[in-house]
């Protein structure tokens, strides 16, 4: 599952209160239009403008953005202004994700190259930030952890927003790790600079991120045949209301497709098929199974599945009606899904399977994910002698 990117007082049921306390604060985006107002030059008058063009982005509001994108390319691509070239690159990376997901990191690395050659190094470790936000949502652990020890080597000069995606980013991944004691110390501190920032985006991808990676990690460990019975207990139904009512509230357009996936994967979680069904079914008729980041052929396994759950009758559908090539084809952490549901669906007909076969790619997906935990852990390591440092200077601010 992708992700965007719990606040001492925002946590799961209390979000009603917090939620409207919120709203009647300046966001993110009024803060940074009144400063185009107020810039004094033009150089700075484009940066801001460029900041007001991500925040955009990240709600969802595309097209906006896009015209803003459009403006400063026009006025401001002689370079005779560096550091609103380096700001244009960093926009064009985020809108590109954000609106298509698709992994534009090379405008980030230029970026970064270029305001290290130019000593710029507040632009340096914004783009670190966004490079290790990246890296992290299309398995670059090697590029993640690299960027990441950069931003929190620089995390003094990052304002808060930064600050908060580099904090909530360490978090999403202690929580994929399931060290969900430590994932909770790291989104605590994303929330704090996340109202201080009054950046209604980012969060609501904490709330999300936490959510939706926790789900994830939930899917991995039932496919591996481990449960988690404290998990159980959760009301994730009643944690992604939260997070849909704080995605209403600050107008976030940006996720409405992955919670629908949450959706999904909250009902199969709560053993009620039948709506996860519906929800998924909606997701391939809508044409957005793309914008959830899901493929064709999980999606369609998966609704078989869940058919098959809810009706109690083992399938007589080989492979629930996709090709042994398709599930060949998909990544290593949707194969290891994928496979789990095909013999989970099979019931007592698992003869029909072909055990070789299955045998070598479940071997192969559960290696790949060894290695991912290997490699996300690697990547983290530098946080955990971090934290106290990190936690010091956002108390204390």
């Amino acid at each position: 599952m992708r992700c965007d990117t719990s606040c001492a007082g925002l946590n799961g049921s209390r979000y009603g209160q917090p939620c409207r306390e919120l709203q009647v604060t300046t966001s993110a985006l009024a803060m940074l239009r009144a400063s185009v107002v107020a810039a004094t030059s033009p150089g700075s008058k484009a940066e801001a403008l460029a900041r007001v063009g991500v925040c955009l982005a990240q709600l969802g509001r595309f097209e906006e953005a896009r015209d803003i994108l459009l403006e400063l390319r026009k006025e401001y691509s002689t370079g005779h202004f560096p550091r609103v070239l380096i700001r244009i690159m960093i926009f064009e990376g985020i809108i590109s994700y954000y609106e298509n997901l698709v992994n534009s990191s090379d405008r980030l690395r230029r970026a970064h190259i270029l305001s290290k050659v130019g000593g710029i190094t507040d632009l340096q470790a914004e783009s670190s930030v966004w490079m290790a936000h990246f890296a992290f949502n299309f398995e670059n652990y090697s590029e993640f952890g690299l960027s990441l020890s950069d931003a929190i080597n620089k995390f003094e000069i990052l304002d808060d927003s930064c600050r908060a995606r580099t904090c909530l980013l360490v978090a999403d991944a202690l929580q994929y790790l399931a060290n969900r004691s430590a994932a909770s110390d790291w989104y605590i501190l994303a929330r704090i600079l996340c109202r201080r920032a009054h950046d209604h985006g980012l969060m609501t991808a904490i709330e999300y991120n936490r959510l939706g990676i926790g789900l994830s990690r939930i899917r991995v460990d039932r496919a591996l045949g481990h449960v988690d019975n404290s998990s159980g207990h959760r009301d994730w139904l009643a944690e992604l209301g939260s997070v849909k009512r704080l995605h209403v509230g600050f107008d976030a357009r940006a996720l409405t497709e992955l919670l629908e996936l949450c959706d999904a994967y909250t009902h199969e979680i709560s053993g009620d098929y039948s709506s996860a069904c519906t929800v998924l079914e909606r997701i391939r008729d809508s044409g957005s199974a793309a914008r959830c980041g899901v493929s064709d052929c999980l999606l369609t396994l998966e609704i078989e599945w869940c058919r098959v759950k809810n009706s109690g009758v083992s399938s007589s559908n080989e492979y629930l009606g996709v090709d042994i090539s398709d599930i060949e084809s998909l990544t290593q952490n949707d194969r290891l899904i994928a496979l789990m549901m095909i013999k989970d669906a099979f019931g007592d007909a698992r003869s029909t399977l072909d055990a070789d076969w299955y045998t070598h790619l479940i071997d192969e997906a559960m290696r790949h994910f060894d290695q991912t935990v290997s490699d996300m852990s690697a990547a983290i390591e530098v946080t955990q002698k971090s934290y106290s440092i990190i936690h010091s200077l956002v108390m204390n601010k």
